[in-house]
């Protein structure tokens, strides 16, 4: 029987997201592991793979509410050219800014303003995603497993990833790593 994905639940998951009627602007290429219900992906995704099963190959449609939300006018903020001539930027139309610490596109540059779109990209867009719930990951063991394992694929050292032995103790609680000395260690680590 497949195993059904609960919140908190480790999930591989693959898709293709698109806007309904337009371009895909995310593939995975390969699993993207995520912890089920915890707001990694958007709303709509999330709601979608708590209680899938194992195996599951769906589409369906995001609704914008449940993805990035309806554009508002309120994001749309015109900031003096000088603000970014300090910085040493000259703004064009296109261009992606970071405005303390928030992401924005400049929309137009004229009169010594500034025109910033605050919005996410794809507030107001309904998407499609279709996805695959490639493998529900529930105990704590397979957990610590496949996190280190995504880690370092993540970090270009893959070919250890089937060398980090795992082990659990349920009373206690306490997770074991046994990781080869090939694996960069920084002195946050505790080696035993």
């Amino acid at each position: 029987m497949a195993s059904v994905v609960s919140k908190g639940d480790f999930v591989e998951v693959s898709f293709t997201a698109s806007i309904v009627g337009g371009e895909v602007f995310e593939k995975t290429d390969k699993p993207l592991l995520i912890v089920a219900g915890s707001g990694q992906v958007i709303k709509g995704l999330d709601e979608l793979l708590i209680g899938s099963s194992e195996g599951t190959q769906k589409s369906a449609t995001i609704p914008k509410e449940k993805a990035f939300g309806e554009r508002s006018a309120e994001l749309v903020k015109l900031i003096p050219l000088n603000e970014f001539q300090k910085h040493g930027l000259n703004p064009v139309a296109g261009m992606p800014v970071d405005i303390d610490g928030v992401a924005a596109k400049v929309q137009s540059v004229s009169g010594g303003r500034v025109r910033v779109d605050f919005n996410p990209e794809l507030a107001g867009y309904d998407l499609q995603y279709d996805y695959e719930v490639e493998k529900v990951i529930s105990s704590p063991a397979e957990k610590v497993a496949a996190l280190c394992k995504h880690v370092l694929e993540k970090n270009g050292t893959s070919e250890l990833a089937g060398k980090v032995t795992v082990s659990f103790d349920a009373p206690s609680g306490a997770v074991t790593l046994s990781v080869p000395d090939a694996v960069a260690k920084g002195s946050e680590y505790l080696v035993a």
